[in-house]
């Protein structure tokens, strides 16, 4: 049998027994705690005799009822001792409905604070003096989790919208395994979803990523969060789609990289952005060479239908022994400065990146020992978004498809 506790602030006034025996059998506890004042005690011991051995029942008296904090304190004593005995904090249950009003709100505040199943009150129709008449009884209860449950999800909203996606997951299922209150439940289901589908997202796990985001109630979302949505969803079936493409990347994954290394800027990260800055030029040399070229950059046909029998030469030393001719940055946009017309011999010198790659070169994540500052950061995403802007038609509009939803405006 599941152990359920119940505790019960006991006033002084007349035929209070009669509700708090009633919350008593509904709860079926299997320990009653009676939390009353010197005043009320009699109540208490009143209410053990009634119920005889049915139950496991005891009484704590509080030092002053008309002190909150006095009794806020003795309702977290007993909370934890509960705890102690074996009783899970979410089957520890709260009636609320008599003694003071100090006596009340510091269990309630307590039970908040503890995670506890729910509060109950007791109210009914009222005879001339004010007590709830014999058989109107009715029981109200709320879980003391919900005032914790907004919270936390406006925290998790918080972290979603900050790119801290895993934090707000974890938020969020913490509110699923505390509350089962309808309106709370869905909302933390939402969170929880959506923070999976876009933290995959911003680790570029594309098809992961849309499996939770496809899963998400878009109705949830303001009709303007809607078609922000659904540009994201859009942009990762394109990004998707190129990550199967024979060439492995295109101009999607390519915005996807640069908007990417705009959230890593947002919190601060500029070696982080810096090393994706790097990796999105190098990318964009890689899907020119190939949409342009039809030359892949993991493995370049390096024969006299492309490169003059010099260039032929020069590529040969790149390639040493391998069977296959693999290049990163320098070598690709060197590779389309033999191959493009348009192109001066050294693009990356002549566009005026070397400055900024020497900085790069620096840093604590390349081969120095030192962070990138904000400064060289915002050289280095400028100059390259220019670039971009460049290269690839409607850039500007296919970025702001690849920036992640926001929640603080739902």
């Amino acid at each position: 049998m599941m152990k359920r506790a119940l505790i019960c602030t006991v006033g002084v006034g007349t035929g209070i027994q009669r509700p708090i025996s009633k919350s008593i059998k509904d709860h079926n506890p299997t320990k009653v705690v009676l939390l009353a004042s010197e005043e009320s005690k009699d109540k208490a011991e009143s209410i053990i005799d009634d119920f005889e051995s049915d139950f496991d029942m005891t009484f704590e008296s509080v030092f002053d009822p008309d002190d909150l904090q006095t009794c806020y304190d003795k309702s977290l004593t007993l909370i934890d001792e509960l705890s102690e005995e074996g009783f899970d904090k979410g089957d520890i249950f709260l009636n609320i409905t008599s003694g003071t009003k100090p006596m009340s709100a510091g269990l309630a505040l307590a039970g908040v604070a503890q995670k506890c199943g729910s509060f109950t009150y007791i109210t009914g129709s009222r005879d001339g003096d004010g007590r709830v008449i014999n058989g109107t009884e009715r029981i109200y209860s709320m879980e003391p989790i919900l005032p914790i449950a907004d919270s936390l999800i406006a925290e998790a909203r918080t972290y979603f919208d900050k790119h801290s996606y895993e934090m707000a997951l974890n938020v969020s299922k913490d509110v699923l395994k505390y509350s089962s209150e309808k309106r709370i439940h869905e909302e933390a289901k939402f969170i929880s979803t959506l923070s999976e589908g876009y933290f995959k997202w911003d680790i570029f796990k594309h098809k992961e990523a849309i499996d939770f985001i496809e899963d998400v109630d878009a109705k949830i979302l303001a009709v303007k969060q809607q078609d922000k949505f659904g540009m994201n969803l859009s942009h990762l079936k394109n990004c998707i789609e190129e990550k199967k493409s024979k060439a492995g990347l295109g101009e999607y994954l390519i915005v996807d990289l640069f908007a990417n290394l705009l959230r890593r800027m947002d919190e601060g990260k500029y070696d982080d952005a810096v090393a994706r800055c790097y990796r999105c030029l190098e990318m964009l040399g890689q899907w020119k060479l190939w949409d342009e070229h039809g030359l892949h950059h993991a493995d370049i046909d390096i024969s006299p239908e492309y490169f003059t029998d010099s260039q032929v030469k020069i590529l040969k030393r790149w390639k040493g022994k391998n069977s296959q001719l693999s290049v990163g940055l320098k070598k690709v946009w060197e590779i389309l400065g033999m191959v493009d017309i348009d192109l001066p011999e050294d693009p990356i010198k002549e566009k005026g990146f070397l400055d900024i790659l020497a900085a790069r070169n620096t840093s604590i994540l390349a081969h120095g020992s030192e962070p990138i500052s904000k400064s060289s950061c915002e050289k280095f995403k400028d100059k390259l978004k220019e670039e971009l802007q460049e290269s690839i038609d409607g850039f500007d509009s296919k970025l702001e498809k690849a920036k992640h939803l926001k929640l603080g405006e739902i």
